[in-house]
Parts: structure tokens; sequence; C-alpha cells
């Protein structure tokens, strides 16, 4: 049942999605394998003065570009600055103009840095200074403003390059720009902008007097920047563009972009990686390298213990910020994206719209989503705040398959599983834990699967792509899902299952995974069952369970269950997690292995055209699959405590009603027992006798040790009470068979008549039988005996004593006398003194057997019977204090039967061996007595040579008269005559 959620898929795309966001798209954006540009020092404090020599070779090194610096006509030092010009012009005392010119200040190193040195070279330099000079007495700190015409070019170390055309200094501004279009490039990245500004810092900014020396650049600006990032040696460079400026503040080391920022690179041919937004903000931070860092090939000239600029935070804003991958069909839109280098934590944020992302038909959708990753760049950690949702498409992109919601978060992080509840193990292995919070819930659209609950929380195995492919190209090969194993579900508060299989409610749902090879027929196809029907079934009814016949699984449709807590094991086939699945059907890959509900457990599905009705109620439920057809369920009551009784478990089945403090029921076996004090009730169409009702009737059958039933033949044990229609049966042990075979997955045809057909009753039997016509008690039998079996079809009757049976017939004036319903009565004389009921009382050692339908009966051994007129039922009378018209015969076998199927018509009775009658005011041996109801006569007859007996008396307490002996006599104590038989030849009448 639980085995179609397909909660796997639903975890394992959310995974996936998150991982593939940051691997495959952020990674790449958000750390850069470059340094920003970055110039140190335009200009320095005064340094020691050097030769013309100098001169040449600092211009061979830093002005290789500009060849005609190493033999310039006018080389002039100051301080640090090198300067180099060809031709000189004073226009006015306070403007000079040198053509060409170039300069190159030396910036020294400090805290251990290298030394370096940077180099300015343009075609003309205009010069406007506060006071008069001139070349012998050249001040560069009264410059106050400089114009480079022409081309301008800028050089510095890590290949740094800027070429544009006419650059302008201002020294109150504090800045040099250009407006027009440049090119420049720093290590491996290139790029144009259609102008520069630099902003300057001031060596001393509180110095009143005006300065030349500047302690370095404080920021540089962009225009309508388009840059190449080479980020990764096997990829084509990221192209960087933005419509408004690119300002790099080198004090704060961060780099903006701002206006239709867009981040593009290939990452194979024909697909590319974008990142689109208002305004990107880059914050660094400078980092010392060590001997123990890798330092790439265009940094390999740096000496360890050398600084470089390393990425801290990444920031992209704007209404509409967009990535897109077209390798992972990923396309995702929010509002703020944020990275953070040293938490290794990336944010993505919408406040006026959730943050969407689409995946290769998956969606995502939710205010905030941050994601951390570890030093390897797998996914560590994740959570999505605020209501959102997950879904998964079809191929068509517009069918959703599958869905997550959720009110407050969904939280991904390390986590050790708790205890698995059924094995009270833990695992030794690391796992992670996925938690949804705040109405939670599990849709998958295609199978119609529904969990929903307040908090869900899922611990899964994962396998880090990092492991899975560190030695693929990333740039050839394309990286495959991180490998996801599903181990725990907890699903709290409010849980609810909906399914078309399972309608659950509950407090707590506890699902416990393990990958393991099984058959997929254990839960969904039938048993095979070999029944053969009863003989007495008519034709035109079918086997409910043939020879080749299969039955309806265990759970079908419809099926609901309310319980505080459901723990359970699922079995999860290795093929759900191949990449090449097989054409199994995905609830074949899943099955369930077993499950506990504890707690008010309640289940019941409705009936329809395949399965038939039935409810399971107690206090836990547990369910035991081994595969193939070996389920077992096992239900136990609720335990008596000082606030209230005990309660049992039910099973209710389409027409069985079973209820106990244990019940099992085992699948295979098509079998349910119950442990304890039990009950069971199943509708029937006649009675113990075999009586048709005139309406369905309930047998009920109580013990109180066990209860063995395999759907037709139930054993009950222990003080069992029985009881159907007017009928009773209490005994030891009971075994009760039905005419055909109940399959408890397989609903009986409307049509079908439920008859019992056998009852085998033990140990102490007592049997009780009443009879009612037109409303009125008729006839009434109370019995005793070691052992009874009746054939309910056939009528066959058999037991064993020692037992006594007594029984009353209603027998009104000009009624004819009757013996028992079990046809083994003695004679029953006519009635007197207006008492309307006949008793006998008849105890007997030996066995009995007989038939029902025929109305015979024979009982052996040690026979006593006691007869007479009592007033009314359940009337006893004294053997010692018997009314004259009734007695008692004693013999070791005695035959009765009924002349017509009337129970109260004529009838006949034979006692043999050892037989004695008497009453009152008579008393007779023989081996043989026979008497006829319709004659009112019994005959006495002798076997070989042995002759009968007869004592007759005046009165009661009189002494009896001498014997009449012959070989044969009729008695009539009824008409008080006697025909004797060879003695005298003589008639008469007795007792006159």
């Amino acid at each position: 049942m639980i085995a179609r959620l397909t909660l796997t898929l639903i975890v394992t795309i959310s995974l996936t999605l998150m991982y593939k966001l940051y691997n495959e798209l952020v990674t790449p954006l958000v750390q850069p394998q470059y340094q920003a540009l970055s110039p140190e020092q335009l200009f320095s404090e005064p340094g020691v003065q050097q030769g013309p020599r100098e001169h040449a070779d600092m211009a061979t090194k830093y002005l290789a570009h500009a060849p005609w610096a190493a033999s310039a006509k006018i080389k002039f030092r100051h301080e640090n600055l090198y300067i180099y010009c060809g031709q000189w012009e004073q226009s006015d005392a306070q403007t000079m103009t040198f053509s060409p010119f170039a300069v190159i200040w030396k910036v020294d190193g400090k805290d251990g840095k290298p030394e370096t040195c940077y180099s300015l070279e343009t075609d003309q330099a205009r010069l406007d200074f506060e006071e008069p000079v001139n070349l012998t007495e050249f001040n560069p700190n009264l410059l106050k403003t400089a114009e480079l015409h022409g081309q301008v070019k800028l050089t510095g170390p890590d290949e740094m390059e800027v070429v544009g055309q006419n650059f302008i200094f201002e020294r109150d501004a504090q800045h040099v720009r250009s407006d027009f279009p440049i090119k420049f490039r720093y290590d491996r990245h290139t790029g144009n902008s259609r102008g520069i500004e630099m902003e300057l810092i001031p060596t001393d900014e509180f110095n009143p007097n005006p300065q030349l020396s500047f302690s370095g650049v404080k920021n540089v600006s962009f225009k309508t920047m388009a840059m190449a990032l080479a980020v990764d040696d096997n990829r084509p460079p990221a192209q960087v563009t933005c419509d408004g400026l690119m300002t790099y503040d080198i004090t704060h080391q961060i780099a903006e972009l701002a206006q239709n920022v867009q981040v593009r690179q290939q990452t194979h041919p024909q697909e590319f990686d974008t990142l689109t937004c208002n305004h990107l903000l880059l914050q660094f931070s400078q980092q010392l390298l060590t001997p123990s860092d890798p330092v790439p090939a265009s940094e390999s000239t740096n000496p360890a213990g050398s600084s470089k600029l390393g990425l801290e935070r990444l920031f992209a804003e704007g209404n509409f910020v967009v990535i897109r991958s077209d390798h992972q069909q990923l396309t995702s839109a929010m509002e703020t994206l944020e990275y953070r280098v040293h938490e290794k934590e990336l944010i993505l944020q919408s406040s006026n719209q959730p943050v969407t992302v689409n995946l290769a038909g998956t969606e995502i959708v939710c205010p905030k989503i941050q994601l951390w990753n570890n030093d390897q760049k797998d996914l560590e950690a994740a959570q999505a705040t605020g209501a959102g949702w997950i879904r998964h498409f079809d191929v068509d992109g517009q069918t959703p398959i599958a869905e997550v919601n959720w009110h407050e978060m969904m939280r991904l992080q390390p986590d050790q599983p708790p205890s698995n509840r059924l094995t009270d193990r833990y695992q030794p292995r690391r796992y992670d834990r996925i938690d949804i919070l705040g109405n939670a819930a599990l849709t998958h659209h295609t199978q119609q699967a529904l969990l929903v609950g307040q908090s869900m929380s899922f611990w899964i195995e994962r396998k880090p792509a990092s492991s899975e492919n560190s030695s693929a190209n990333s740039s050839d090969v394309k990286r495959p899902p991180m490998s996801v194993r599903l181990h725990k579900m907890v699903a709290q508060n409010q849980v609810k299952l909906v399914s078309s299989q399972l309608d659950t409610t509950t407090d707590l749902l506890e699902l416990n995974f393990r990958e393991e090879d099984f058959s997929p027929v254990s839960m969904l196809d039938p048993v095979n069952q070999t029944t053969s029907s009863a003989s007495s079934q008519s034709s035109t009814f079918p086997d409910p369970a043939p020879s080749s016949g299969m039955t309806e699984p265990l759970l079908k449709t419809a099926i609901s269950v309310t319980c505080r807590q459901i723990v359970g094991q699922v079995r999860l086939s290795p093929r759900l997690y191949a990449s090449q699945q097989s054409s199994a059907r995905p609830q074949d890959l899943v099955d369930l292995a077993d499950l506990v509900a504890i707690g008010q457990v309640h289940m019941h599905q409705e009936k329809t055209l395949q399965s038939p009705p039935w409810s399971v109620s107690g206090a836990i439920l547990h369910l035991e699959n081994k595969g193939q057809f070996q389920q077992t369920i096992r239900l136990k009551g609720e335990i008596a405590t000082r606030q209230q009784p005990a309660t049992p478990a039910i099973i209710e089945h389409d027409r069985i009603h079973l209820e106990g403090p244990e019940l099992i029921f085992e699948r295979d076996q098509n079998r349910c027992q119950s442990i304890g004090e039990s009950m069971v009730q199943m509708p029937v169409n006649n009675d113990f006798e075999g009586n048709q009702l005139g309406q369905t009737s309930l047998m009920t059958i109580r013990c109180h040790e066990s209860i063995d039933f395999d759907g037709q033949t139930g054993r009950f044990i222990g003080s069992v009470q029985s009881w159907l229609a007017d009928g009773q049966i209490h005994c030891g042990e009971l075994q009760a068979k039905l005419n055909r075979k109940i399959i408890f997955t397989q609903r009986l045809p409307q049509d079908a008549e439920l008859k019992l057909q056998e009852v085998i009753a033990k140990e102490q039997v007592r049997v009780e039988m009443n009879h009612y016509q037109a409303g009125q008690l008729i006839h009434m039998l109370k019995g005793t005996m070691d052992q009874c079996a009746i054939d309910v079809i056939s009528g066959q009757i058999s037991g064993r004593g020692p037992g006594k049976v007594l029984t009353w017939n209603y027998n009104p004036p000009k009624a004819d006398n009757s013996l028992s319903r079990l046809g083994v009565k003695a004679n029953a004389p006519a009635k007197t003194d207006n008492k309307e009921w006949n008793y006998i009382s008849l105890d007997f050692e030996g066995d009995f057997d007989g038939n029902l339908y025929r109305r015979l009966g024979t009982l052996n051994r040690r026979i006593r019977c006691v007869y007479g007129p009592v007033e009314k039922p359940l009337e006893l009378l004294d053997r010692d204090n018997l009314p004259d018209n009734a007695g008692v015969l004693e013999c070791d076998k005695m035959t009765g039967r009924l002349i017509t199927e009337d129970w109260q018509g004529p009838f006949q009775v034979t006692a043999e061996d050892n037989t004695e009658l008497w009453g009152n005011l008579f008393q007779t041996q023989s081996d043989i007595l026979s008497y006829d109801s319709q004659t009112a006569l019994f005959g006495l007859n002798s076997k070989q040579d042995r002759t009968v007996k007869i004592w007759i008396r005046a009165k009661r307490g009189a002494p009896y008269d001498s014997p009449f002996e012959a070989v044969g006599c009729k008695f009539g104590p009824e008409n008080k005559t006697i025909e004797i038989d060879r003695m005298l030849g003589t008639q008469g009448s007795l007792m006159k």
C-alpha cells in the first residue's frame, strides 16, 4: 500500500535540483580564477637617485612596447619617477608639452611584498602646473592637470594593460579619466569599455600644501564594459557585459557592475551558462599565498608569501535576476543572488515574488533558497525558507507528475537518523536529513497519491558527484546526477496519506527503507489456491477458488487506516536507482516489508466489484511481508488499565466477524488465528440440525484459549460457547466446517449461500435446542456428553458418552406423544391430570449415532430413561417419586425412529440387552423391549430360552404379586392391559 507513494522520486528530484543549481552553474560564476584589476600606487615616496644607465635599463624592461624611450633625448628622474620624452615645448610659464611621453614609477615592496613597477606611454602629454616651472626646475608636486593625447598605454604587474586615448589627470579632483573607448587586460582576462575613470588616494589627505604624490588608486570605473574572464583552463572564457558602470573600489576591494549585467560562458558546443541582473557586486579580500597554496601558472613568478585577491562575496540583484544553463536545461529567476565564500553559502531570494527554478522538467518555487557546499564543492546543506513547492512535469513540460509543498521551509543537512524502531539498531554510515516543515505535502499525480503532515523528515545517503566523476573532463562529459539512496522517512502531526490504494490518518508515519532484490509479485499478484467445492454445492454456482483460480490482492483500493503511529520497513529494488531502468512498473520496484500501526488502529475497505468489504481495529497492528505470498498480519487489542477495560482486536471481513486479544492472519495459508478469549460470528442459512432457516442467521462462537480458521474449517479451544438460531453448543473444543471456503482476499457472490456443513464438539459437551411454532415454544432439549459430531449436510450424527439428555415436548390434549428430536427417547405415555408437557431424561455411558434427516438414533451401554408428564418446561421428575403415568427404562442399547418427518408424529422405540421397565404399579424384565406410540403398547420379547418377567401390584407402596413369565407379551400401562404369549394362554386386565 505504502509501496506506491514514490517518495524516493520526489526526494531525489529535490536534492538533484539543488546540487545542479550550485555545482553546474553557480560555482563557475562565483569562484573566478583570476585576480581583479587593482593598480597599486601611481606615485610613491622619494627614493635614491640613479644614473642615466638605469633609465635605459628601466625603459628596456618596462617600456618594451615603446622602443624610442630607451634612446629618448630627454630622460630625468624625480624620486621614484622615471620620465622619458622626445621633444618638449613650454607654452607658457606654467604649461609644458611633451611628445612623445612615457613615465615609469616604481613601487617599493612593503610587508615582504616584492617591488613592482607601472608604466605609462602616450603620443603627447600636456602638463599644467600651479607655479612657473622649466625643465631644469621640474617639480611634479606642482602639477595641477595632465592631458594625455593620442594613444595611451598603461601597464603593470601580472600582465596588466590598459590601452586608450585622451586621458585627463586632475590633481584637485584626484582622478584620472578617459571618455574614449579603451581595452584592458589583466592576467588572462581581457575587456573593453567606452571609458575609464580612476579615483586616486593622496599620500597625506591633511597636508594643505599641493602634493602630487598619491598612495594608490581608490577605485576604477569602466563605462559600458565587456570583459572575457578566463575562469577555467578547460573552457572558453566567460563573457561579462554591462550597460552602465563597472566600478572596482580598491580601498574596500569591491567590484560593482550596473545596468543589464550579463555573465555568459560556453560549457559545451552551442551550449552556454548565463547570469543576467541589473546590479552585480563582487567583494574581494587580500589573501596571503603560502608555500602550500597552489599557484596558478600566470603567478608562478610570484614568490611564496605574496598576496592575491580572493573572492569573498558575490551579490546580484534586480527586478529579474536570471541564471540559465543550456546543458542542464536549467532556468532560475529571483530578485537577489548572494554567494558568501567563507561560509560557502549561496542565497537565492525574492521579496515581491518567489524564486523560481526550472530544471529539465522540474520546477522549484520559494521566496528564499540557501545552499552550502564543502571544500570539495559538493552540496553540504540546503534550505528553502517560506511557502514553496517543487514540481516534476512529464516530458511535455505541462502535465505535473509529482510535487512537494510546504508552508515554512525545506531543509537539507548532515545528520544521523534515529534508531530503527523495528530493529532497534543504529546505522554506522553518515546520512543527510531533509526536513519539510509547515503543512508539508507530497503529491504524485499519475499514481493519485498524496501525503500531508505538519512536518516530514527524510534521511538519505548521498554519493557526492566529486567522487563519482572526479576524473571526467567537465568540458566534454556531462556530469551525472548525484547518487541518492533513501534510508528513512518520518511524517508527524496530522499526517494524512491518500492514494488509490490507501487512505491513512495518523500522528506519526515512520518508514525505513532498505535496498534489496525481491519478486515484484509480493503484494500485488493473487495467491494460487486449490479448494474443492462441497458435494452439495449447486453446479450453477462456481467454486470461489478453483484449482487454477486466482485470488484478489491482500490490499485493494480504498483502504482506510486511522491510528496514532505507523512504523514500517520498505524494500527498494536496485533497479529503482539504475540509470537505465527496465520496463518494470514503478510500484513493482517498491515493496512493503514490515508495518506496525500503534494506538486506536482502525483499518477498513469498502466493497468493490472484486474485493469484499472488511475492517480491522485494535491497539497494535503488525504486518510482516516475507516476499512472494508470505504476508502475516498480527493484531492486538487494548490491555485493561485502571481507567478503562480491555478491548479486543476485531477483524470484520465481508461475512465474518472475528475478535480476540491477539489475531493473526497468514495470507499464503488463508488462515486466521486468535489467541486468548475470542469470538467469531458468521452468517449461515441453516441451523445445527441442518434445518433451512427462513433468513440468514448469525452463528456466534466464543472460546477462551484460541481460534484457528482457514476460511472453511474453524477450530475453537477452551470453554467454547456457540449459538445458532435457537440452539447452543458448549464444550471444551469445537470444530465447525462451512459448505464453501471463504477466500479472505476475494468477495463472495451476493447470491452465495453460506451453510454450516459439519460440527464436532469435544470435552464436556453441552447441547441446548429450542423449537418454536408460530412463536410458541413446542420443544426443548438439554444434553451433556463427552463428544458429539454432526454432519449437517447429510444429517449424520454420532457421539460418545457418558452423557445425559433432557427433553420437554409440548403435547396438549388429543395430541400424539413424541420422542425427542434426537430420535433416542423411550415411550411417552398419554398424559393425564391436564399436564401438557412430556418430559424425558436419558442417561447413557456408551456411544451414539443416528441421522437427523431419517429421524433415527441409537444409544449404547448402560442407558436409563425417565419419562412422564410435567406442567412446564425445565420441570424435572424424581425417579423415586414418579406419577402413575410415568416410568423408568434401563437397557444397554436403545434405538428410536420417527415414522414421519413431523417431530411430534408417531414413533417407535426398541431397547435391547438387560432391559428393565418399571413404574408405580409394574415392573418388567426382558431381552428386547419395543414401543409403538400409535398403539401405546410395549412389546416384551426374550432371546433363546430366556423368558420375560412382569411384576404387578395394586397400588403404590404395596408388594408386587408373583411375576408373570412368558416367552413374550404385549403390555399397555395406559389401558392397564397385558397380553401374554405362551403362558397359560390367558388374557386379562391388570391393576383393576
